[in-house]
């Protein structure tokens, strides 16, 4: 049974899927996404109806990592978007406020596949040695076992929140993308390091997408809702304070002809694992610079 049957079960509406339409996984239940974000482009005539093909045959968000990376990380879809257009519809449509747990386990999917895709759209040099190679049947399965059978209580979806990267949820999101990396190409430092700094930086997004949706989700924003738009006010400050230091490396030194950026001995940093050094690679991973905590 997938996440979607038991959130469709506990709204309770008057549409009711045929469940017995088997969830068939791999590449076949990514496509099911990337064609519900063509429907949601249009979801001003969007429809329950319109949305039982995409509930019926995939298990969570994450199915869309059964897909060449490339082509995810390519793809014109707002996941973020898509994770709070769905929350706002369902709600909508069956005049009820999703609990806790649910609201932020669809989000936060989002939320993460849209670290996922922004992370390697701002580092070209690594989005370039990702390798458009198919998922493997065992690591697909594990998918769809993600979305069938992983679960949040109210503790753990609020510890979701606190603090992503250290969640349960994060973990096992962690996982899969981490072995889908190293089928595209990465060697396991390189995706452990990644997949880091991706779930480091989903919380940004998580805060975003709840306080622009805080009026459909008042349980949520009772609890956090001053405190994250404070975040992000924060956030925003920090972001234009790095684009600003950006600038100082081209910077010419006083009255020379040469800048800063041109007399700077770059870190010699290189991996080590089981006392060896890591091919030359992971030492580009490791230049991206130290992860930031939020």
């Amino acid at each position: 049974m997938s996440f979607w049957k038991k959130l469709w079960d506990r709204l309770n509406t008057d549409i009711q899927p045929d469940w017995k339409e088997t969830i068939k996984g791999g590449v076949e239940s990514a496509d099911k996404i990337f064609k519900l974000a063509e429907v949601w482009n249009k979801k001003e005539n969007a429809s329950l109806k319109d949305l039982i093909p995409y509930f019926q045959q995939t298990a969570s968000l994450l199915d869309v990592l059964n897909s060449p990376l490339g082509q995810v990380i390519g793809a014109s879809i707002p996941f973020i978007g898509i994770s709070t257009g769905l929350l706002t519809f369902l709600i909508e449509k069956s005049e009820k406020e999703l609990s806790i747990e649910d609201s932020i386990f669809i989000v936060a999917q989002g939320a993460y596949l849209e670290s996922f895709k922004d992370f390697f759209k701002q580092h070209p040099e690594i989005q370039n040695k990702v390798q458009n190679t198919m998922v493997s049947k065992a690591l697909s399965k594990q998918i769809q076992s993600f979305g069938e059978n992983f679960a949040l209580d109210q503790k753990e979806a609020e510890n979701t929140l606190v603090c992503f990267a250290e969640s349960k949820l994060a973990i096992s999101a962690n996982g899969l993308l981490k072995t889908r990396l190293e089928e595209s190409g990465f060697s396991q430092t390189e995706a452990e390091i990644i997949t880091q700094r991706i779930a480091h930086s989903t919380y940004r997004y998580l805060k975003r997408a709840f306080v622009e949706n805080r009026e459909k989700m008042p349980k949520l924003a009772a609890l956090y809702g001053q405190q994250w738009q404070a975040e992000l006010e924060r956030d925003t400050s920090l972001d234009n304070y790095l684009q600003e230091i950006a600038k100082f490396p081209e910077e010419k030194v006083f009255d020379e002809d040469f800048s800063f950026k041109d007399i700077y001995v770059p870190l010699q940093v290189q991996a080590v694992k089981e006392g060896k050094i890591e091919d030359k690679e992971t030492f580009k991973i490791l230049k991206l610079g130290p992860l930031i905590y939020y």
